[in-house]
């Protein structure tokens, strides 16, 4: 058997240094033929020399993709990966010593699986502030924290699992490429191009798999502790997941309430900002969702009329 962990990387150099150093402590199968393929995604710092720091110690397969995007640089990675069985980690998770070990277990005993997820637990490089602490339902999305229990099963049609910590069957990724109008962009928050390929495939009457012994930790700097990024996670949520308006009186698609909605919500956010509280944290995600409901019709509306 073949196995291809891959990562894309954007001017993350130390972030993928740690990371690259946690795979080199992976126990590995006996028999397994592995390699882990990097793709810079036209990183402007230090990341190619971080890259071949590690050549000692890893099968690396160093790439470089000019198109900035994530989806363009994990179709890149597949294009590259040799293994029949790709793991995907994002450049800030640090995966565990058996890591490696509980994918393969996991492939061989669902041979008719398609794809894979497990754990994934953030862990803060400093003490968050208390708002963090006390709106779990609000940041555990942004945060990228799963944990869908500790037994391996199959998933059911609306468990999805995240790119940090994800594996798919290499026929199954050349099949349904990762969608470059989708996903991260830079700096910029957009998501749903892994989350694309797993619709796809159930489409297709494919199915995945809980790894529960497949765990990783992600590392959550500072900087996702801003209410702007958690807005800016929830509101791509919305956009890539909202459904046809069904409210009849709407303006170019978009129901009349909604602008509404989302006003009324900023308003209460920035009167509460100061505090920080429930109704605070509440009035955050609905303006977030909403504007992001907003944006979602019209995009679509685009699509149709183009």
């Amino acid at each position: 058997m073949r196995v291809s962990i891959l990562i894309c990387t954007w001017n993350r150099a130390s972030q993928l240094d740690a990371a690259l150093e946690r795979l080199a402590e992976l126990t590995i199968p006996a028999g397994l033929d592995w390699e882990v393929v990097v793709v810079d995604n036209g990183s402007s710092d230090a990341t190619p020399d971080v890259i071949a720091s590690h050549a000692h110690r890893l099968p690396l397969v160093p790439a470089r993709e000019p198109r900035l995007g994530l989806a363009h640089a994990r179709n890149r990675a597949v294009e590259l990966a040799r293994g029949d069985l790709c793991l995907w980690i994002d450049d800030d998770v640090r995966v565990d010593r058996g890591w490696l070990e509980a994918y393969v277990a996991a492939e061989r005993a669902w041979p008719d699986a398609s794809f894979f997820g497990g754990p994934i637990e953030p862990v803060f490089t400093s003490a968050p502030p208390e708002w963090i602490r006390r709106e779990q339902g609000l940041v555990a999305g942004p945060f990228a924290k799963l944990d869908l229990g500790a037994v391996d099963r199959r998933l059911a049609a609306n468990e999805d699992v995240y790119g940090a910590n994800m594996g798919f069957r290499t026929p199954a990724l050349c099949a349904h490429p990762f969608d470059t109008s989708l996903g991260k962009v830079g700096d910029h928050c957009a998501l749903g191009d892994e989350t694309n390929v797993m619709m796809r495939l159930r489409d297709r009457g494919a199915w995945g798999v809980w790894v529960a012994g497949a765990r990783v930790e992600h590392i959550i700097s500072d900087e996702r502790f801003r209410p702007a990024y958690i807005s800016a996670y929830h509101r791509a949520v919305a956009e890539l997941n909202v459904h046809e308006p069904r409210s009849a009186l709407t303006i170019a698609g978009v129901p009349i309430r909604w602008p509404g909605q989302y006003v009324w919500a900023r308003v209460t956010c920035l009167w509460r900002w100061p505090r920080k509280d429930a109704r605070w944290a509440g009035a955050l995600w609905r303006a977030a969702v909403t504007r992001g409901a907003i944006a979602g019709v019209r995009r679509r509306a685009r699509a149709q009329n183009s």
